[in-house]
């Protein structure tokens, strides 16, 4: 499976399950459960958190993709990443301060 198709696959998720949970408080008719529902960020569909995996993402020497933007060191198997929409990543860790100082990719600067 490419990794393009994992994270299409996440975000499709990550849809379906707020749509669920909406549906379900539309029913409840309770606006306090549908607002934090959609303000949670585990049904954002804007990022997914994976783990790194060296199968999954193919490095290349000569390419800055086997390391994290932010905090310039390298990926190990197993660590969490993010994937933002524009198909950037970074450490999970890393992009959580990252956000605590701005809304935005470190790269392309699209909005988060």
């Amino acid at each position: 499976m490419l990794l393009l198709d994992i994270v299409s696959l996440g975000q499709l998720l990550g849809f379906i399950c707020l749509l669920r949970c909406i549906t379900a408080a539309c029913q409840d008719d309770d606006s306090e459960t549908i607002q934090s529902i959609t303000s949670n960020e585990a049904y954002s569909p804007k990022s997914i958190y994976v783990p790194y995996s060296y199968k999954l993402i193919p490095r290349e020497d000569d390419d800055n993709d086997n390391c994290c933007s932010i905090c310039l060191c390298d990926y190990e198997d197993g660590e969490m990443i993010e994937f933002l929409d524009c198909l950037h990543f970074f450490h999970a860790g890393c992009f959580a301060q990252w956000l605590a100082l701005s809304h935005t990719c470190p790269i392309c600067r699209f909005d988060c």
